[in-house]
């Protein structure tokens, strides 16, 4: 199906095209939602306003935010640097299952059933030794041995115009918006990495839930959502 919502702010019109189609609920408490309609945001006629650190090691990727008792967890970021210099990395508030390579940035561990809880604001940092960069500060919550939270894979086409027909250069990401009430969202997950397109939404328990997704750009504008999707954990 095809919706298009519309979104004025000030002089900016933002249009959000989103087609979804849904898969079965798997035997493993997982969905699917998957977008093939491109998505497109508002222009804007104000430069950036800030640009990266010349010479800064570039990092991205998105963490997964949960892991389980007895279970291996693992993340591995991609970095680039602009003068090919060796990049080091490091990490704060990570518990203390977790283990960072200084070499490669790959997070490794396997937490206990004394890890069971939540660790918020860690950050992963890349240096070359003269300037430096981070991904975005994220939170990972332990379940216990034997639970069992279901996930939905959503996965969409990035967006390659704004609504003047333009040719977008500057998307920064996305948000994923759901919750267990159509049009009522509860929960937002901040993607900053505009070359993803697809998400694993994790530890959902059972029930109906609801997706909704929007498009930033570097300038703070945001189009407007797209159309709903929803599925059953089971």
């Amino acid at each position: 199906m095809m919706n298009l919502l519309n979104l004025r702010a000030g002089r900016l019109l933002a249009v959000f095209a989103f087609a979804t189609a849904l898969a079965g609920c798997s035997g493993d408490g997982s969905s699917s939602v998957t977008s093939t309609t491109p998505a497109v945001v508002s222009g804007t006629t104000n430069p950036p306003t800030t640009s990266p650190v010349a010479g800064a090691p570039q990092i991205a990727g998105v963490p997964a935010t949960t892991a389980k008792v007895g279970a291996a967890y693992s993340f591995q970021p991609s970095v680039t640097d602009p003068n090919q210099a060796p990049v080091t990395f490091t990490v704060s508030g990570a518990p203390s299952w977790m283990a960072l390579s200084s070499t490669t940035g790959r997070i490794t561990g396997t937490p206990t059933s004394a890890d069971v809880g939540t660790d918020a604001n860690i950050v992963v940092t890349a240096s070359n030794g003269i300037s430096s960069a981070s991904l975005a500060a994220f939170t990972i919550t332990v379940a216990a041995a034997g639970t069992s939270p279901g996930s939905a894979s959503l996965s969409w086409t990035a967006p390659t115009r704004n609504t003047d027909g333009s040719v977008l250069a500057n998307l920064s990401g996305y948000v994923i918006h759901y919750g267990s009430a159509s049009q009522t969202y509860t929960s937002t997950i901040t993607i900053t990495n505009p070359g993803l397109t697809q998400y694993v939404v994790e530890d959902l328990a059972a029930g109906k839930y609801f997706f909704s997704m929007t498009a930033t750009t570097a300038n703070g504008v945001q189009s407007s959502p797209s159309a709903e999707a929803s599925t059953t954990i089971s």
